[in-house]
């Protein structure tokens, strides 16, 4: 009786310190988010300050009542549009009338502004000139495809500039030609495109059931220009979806291209009143062929993400270049991580002066109708796109998974060298150009500085989420070492390694490949206690399926995982011979370091460039 009772009274007492420090966690949260909330006022009263000083409002900007009468003349005109009986090559040319008075304006007013600067020694003719650099991809051409028109292909003019090119005479000269030189890199591309199809689309062992479209031999040769043919009336026919405004939604993981085509058939001059440019959740209505900054004229919508909207828009000012614009949604939170990406991008910007660090450019950024715009170089797809089109189910080939590996983890280098974590590396926030020979990561939005740290469960995405940030412990870069391991492993399999519904399934999932984690990280962080109990036993939250209510179940892992991560590699697929085999050991060693538990015997980002598996890309 009386060892019952020490045990209720050492429990007791075990409860009592765990509330203690649960609510001491909480007052510590509110102080913050009070601190913050004091910290956003302080801001915007400063900017609110700053903007009147400027004159902000009395000349600078557009009434409400002229952006009003805009509006109106702008509905006028859409009503007169849809009362018009045109014929659609009659209204094809006017629409195309319209589109060509609107570019001479705004080039009338660029040139008047231009003329009057009187230290300016080069003409308009010149400056559209240098801006039609490497920094620009080219005009889309009849056979380019939806992901792809937007593609470098200034080497050929970058040839022909070089003859024609004569020694500086002036310093402005010398100033662009260093500024050709430094951007001469920015947008090259390989001649070669880095082949990435890891098994032709239905490819089954001979003797088997062929269920589908391509009955392809061992060899792939009998119908592989069936095979090249498909994909490239496919991109023929995204190329003119596009043309009629129909584009792919880059951020829906779930739906099918056909779906996603037709919800972007929709006019979104519909959503747009009067009275305000955002909708409901803060987002800004765009209207296809609408002018941003007097520059860019949206061509059309590529997506919207949680921080942003994402759309393609010509540069006008630089030969009809395409842009892709991030356009952040309109609320102090959101505006404050825009900010913070641009200071993040210029910070890895000037150190990479010839973009050879793998990592989106920022080309500039402007404010427009109250939303911050973020205008980048254009890509061609992201690498979750790649996975449907080429890797569905089957992944991409070793050798592209090392290609890509090595140029991935040149970024994060760079990323470390700032003290930057990127915090959402994953196959969406990767991008890759047409040749698919080259990627750079993107969407710096939740990056942060490691002097920035706060623990909390929720940071990263939670498919490719570290278990130090699970448990409640302090990270570092080596969350991003985790992540990226994460995304080599989903590129060569095509399917993602930890799909966990919740945290507690991730570390579940996560030791049955890695085994039991560390006692020391349990005992560590300020999560521990709730994923494991006093003998160590992990408390796994399931399903029931009888009553389909939650049930805890206790696991005992031990070090040695209950799966072989080579056998998760492999599959189903056939077992590869040569070479590749000793490829595939090479990324199965480097994932297993990579993928440590522990993030202090994880492989650093210089351990991982010098592994095997990434030497020699």
């Amino acid at each position: 009786m009386r060892r019952d009772r020490d045990r209720r009274e050492d429990r007791d007492r075990r409860d009592d310190r765990r509330d203690d420090r649960r609510d001491d966690r909480e007052r510590g949260r509110d102080r913050r988010r009070d601190d913050d909330d004091k910290r956003d006022n302080r801001d915007r009263r400063d900017r609110d300050r700053r903007d009147d000083d400027k004159g902000v409002g009395k000349g600078d900007h557009k009434s409400a009542e002229e952006l009003r009468q805009e509006e109106e003349e702008y509905q006028r005109k859409v009503m007169e549009q849809f009362q018009a009986t045109l014929s659609p090559e009659e209204e094809e040319a006017r629409l195309e009338e319209e589109r060509r008075k609107k570019r001479e304006a705004i080039m009338a007013k660029y040139k008047q502004k231009k003329s009057g600067d009187e230290e300016s020694v080069t003409s308009v003719e010149e400056t559209s000139k240098l801006m039609d650099t490497d920094d620009s991809p080219a005009k889309m051409q009849p056979g380019d495809s939806v992901h792809g028109f937007w593609n470098n292909r200034a080497g050929d003019k970058l040839e022909k500039d070089k003859e024609k090119a004569k020694k500086p005479s002036t310093q402005l000269d010398e100033k662009e030609a260093e500024l050709k030189k430094k951007l001469t890199d920015q947008f090259k591309q390989s001649s070669q495109a880095l082949p990435i199809m890891r098994l032709p689309p239905g490819y089954k062992e001979s003797g088997e059931e062929q269920d589908s479209e391509f009955n392809l031999g061992k060899d792939g040769d009998d119908d592989a220009a069936a095979v090249e043919k498909r994909l490239q009336d496919e991109d023929e026919e995204a190329t003119e979806n596009l043309k009629r405004g129909e584009v792919a939604d880059m951020f829906d993981e779930t739906a099918d291209a056909e779906l996603e085509m037709a919800a972007k058939n929709v006019d979104i001059d519909v959503y747009v009143n009067e009275d305000n440019w955002d909708d409901a959740d803060g987002y800004y209505n765009l209207r296809v062929n609408e002018i941003l900054n007097d520059r860019y004229e949206v061509v059309a919508s590529r997506g919207k993400g949680v921080f942003s909207t994402v759309v393609f828009a010509k540069d006008i000012k630089a030969d009809d270049n395409i842009r892709a614009i991030k356009l952040i949604r309109s609320n102090d939170v959101m505006y404050r991580a825009g900010q913070k990406e641009i200071k993040i991008a210029h910070s890895l910007q000037d150190d990479d002066p010839n973009n050879k660090m793998h990592i989106i450019r920022l080309l500039e950024h402007f404010e427009h109708k109250g939303h911050l715009c973020l205008v980048f170089e254009p890509m061609y797809m992201n690498l979750r796109e790649v996975l449907r089109q080429f890797g569905r189910g089957v992944g991409i080939k070793v050798q592209a998974v090392a290609a890509y590996g090595k140029q991935l983890f040149t970024a994060l280098k760079h990323m470390k060298a700032h003290g930057i974590i990127h915090c959402d590396l994953k196959p969406d926030n990767i991008l890759v150009n047409r040749q698919k020979n080259l990627v750079r990561v993107c969407d710096l939005g939740s990056a942060m500085y490691l002097t920035e740290v706060e623990i909390t469960p929720y940071v990263c995405s939670r498919f490719y989420r570290p278990p130090e940030v699970i448990l409640g412990l302090a990270y570092d870069c080596q969350l991003d070492v985790w992540s990226m391991a994460s995304v080599l492993y989903e590129l060569f399999t095509g399917k993602i390694m930890f799909q966990g519904r919740s945290n507690n399934h991730m570390l579940k999932l996560m030791q049955e490949v890695k085994g039991k984690l560390p006692h020391k990280m349990i005992k560590k962080g300020l999560l521990g206690e709730t994923f494991f109990d006093e003998d160590g036993k992990f408390l796994s939250v399931e399903i029931d399926q009888l009553s389909k209510q939650e049930v805890t179940k206790r696991y005992l892992y031990t070090e040695r995982p209950n799966k072989d991560l080579k056998d998760m590699l492999l599959g189903d697929l056939p077992k590869p011979e040569g070479e590749e085999m000793k490829k595939l050991d090479q990324l199965r060693d480097f994932l297993d370091k990579a993928l440590m538990l522990d993030p202090s015997k994880r492989l650093t980002v210089e351990q991982a460039l010098s592994h095997p598996f990434l030497r020699g890309y």
